[in-house]
């Protein structure tokens, strides 16, 4: 080690160099980008596989809905895998219709080739769930905080990133008789026929479900809506802004026609005790059907 001659002097080592320094603060320097990365990475792996929406610690991440109204986290919304993957998982032997999306397109192409075989896109009127992911669940119409029939939600961040919305409630027992990823004609009237108008209505054993199934389906059976009014045993169980009517009000379209001319439907009942129901269907000239379920054709189901 040579002899300092001045303080100033290059590489100098000796009483009054400043060298030790300079590489203490380098060090110091070193370290904390390495600890910066280390953060990082510990976050990155905490949301995997959705590390593509991370952000550094000075972003609020705490407070609900601040990301999502600053930042989009998703924009190629990569996130519909997952709902695709969780949808293989839990309905592994049968096809599921999905409804279609720009998301789901961009998707489905990374899956296995058995699993594009599995997946049907279909428009949202006729699917079995709704798959809602990334910019699609942050911005225009979709936006939302809450998810009626949510089969399965992911939140990074506090933020809502991907949600799996079926159309129709069943208890998983009964899946296998009625469900809208089952749902074909002879699935509806696999049920336990109740009343005959122009659409035959079915029930199924301890689900709170009403099915509609015809044979010979017009164009104007497709494109009407259905009216289902749910007249309670005791008035106190209806929602407040129903109880001045007396009814619920379940209204809803038809979800399925075959190449064959057979269309069907079903919505969902609910838990309280029904003591008539009224149903049919209606166009702007009026309406087209009726029938009521009441003693002692409804009576004997499982409907609380």
């Amino acid at each position: 080690m040579r002899r300092c001659v001045a303080s100033q002097e290059w590489g100098c080592t000796g009483p009054g160099g400043g060298g030790g320094g300079r590489q203490a603060a380098a060090g110091g320097v070193y370290a904390l980008a390495g600890l910066g990365v280390l953060v990082t990475g510990v976050d990155m792996i905490q949301i995997h596989p959705h590390q593509q929406v991370y952000f550094n610690r000075l972003v609020d991440r705490t407070t609900p809905e601040s990301l999502r109204t600053h930042y989009i986290l998703d924009p190629w919304t990569l996130s519909c895998r997952e709902g695709l993957e969780f949808l293989r998982r839990r309905y592994p032997a049968t096809r599921v219709y999905v409804a279609r999306t720009a998301g789901i397109r961009w998707v489905k192409v990374t899956l296995p080739r058995a699993d594009r075989r599995w997946l049907v896109m279909v428009p949202p009127r006729t699917a079995d769930v709704t798959l809602r992911c990334g910019r699609l669940l942050q911005t225009g119409r979709w936006v939302a905080k809450s998810f009626e029939n949510a089969l399965y939600v992911r939140k990074v961040y506090n933020n809502t990133l991907v949600v799996v919305r079926g159309h129709v409630t069943v208890p998983e027992r009964h899946r296998s008789v009625v469900t809208r990823v089952e749902n074909t004609y002879w699935g509806i009237v696999s049920g336990r026929a109740v009343a005959t108008a122009r659409f035959a209505l079915y029930t199924y054993p301890g689900a709170r479900l009403l099915g509609y199934a015809r044979r010979d389906c017009t164009a104007r059976d497709v494109r009407a809506p259905f009216f289902v009014h749910v007249y309670p045993e005791e008035v106190q169980a209806l929602p407040a802004a129903r109880r001045r009517h007396g009814f619920d009000n379940r209204d809803f379209f038809l979800y399925g026609r075959g190449a064959t001319g057979e269309c069907w439907g079903s919505v969902e009942l609910p838990a309280y005790g029904i003591a008539r129901i009224h149903t049919g269907q209606y166009d702007d000239r009026g309406k087209l059907w009726e029938t009521n379920l009441v003693e002692p054709i409804y009576t004997p189901l499982t409907m609380r």
